[in-house]
């Protein structure tokens, strides 16, 4: 396989792995303040976005050094690309309700 071809193989797919991993995150985030079970939503959410990472970043390590440090770039320019959509608040935002306004403690 030429050596471009597995940069790019090795870029989509940390992308990809960002996508899903920082995804996950904000799925999970905005869960948190409706869950009855805060602390295993946000274990199990964790435990799954690592090894679903760490499975994809051991396949594109058997590509070789280059494709897995390609995959690396992929997965911050992921997470920046999500960031910025998130402070332009084109992604949405958490339901959280406010206890005063509720006339709770």
């Amino acid at each position: 396989m030429s050596d471009v071809i597995a940069l790019a193989i090795g870029l989509v797919a940390g992308a990809v792995l960002g996508v899903l991993f920082f995804g996950g995150l904000w799925w999970t985030t905005q869960r948190l303040p409706t869950t009855s079970r805060p602390a295993l939503l946000l274990s199990l959410s964790l435990l799954v976005r690592v090894v679903v990472l760490a499975v994809g970043l051991l396949l594109v390590a058997q590509l070789g050094g280059g494709p897995l440090l390609s995959a690396a770039f992929g997965l911050v320019a992921a997470r920046l690309g999500l960031t910025r959509l998130a402070v332009r608040g084109r992604l949405p935002q958490p339901a959280i309700s406010d206890p005063a306004a509720s006339g709770g403690p």
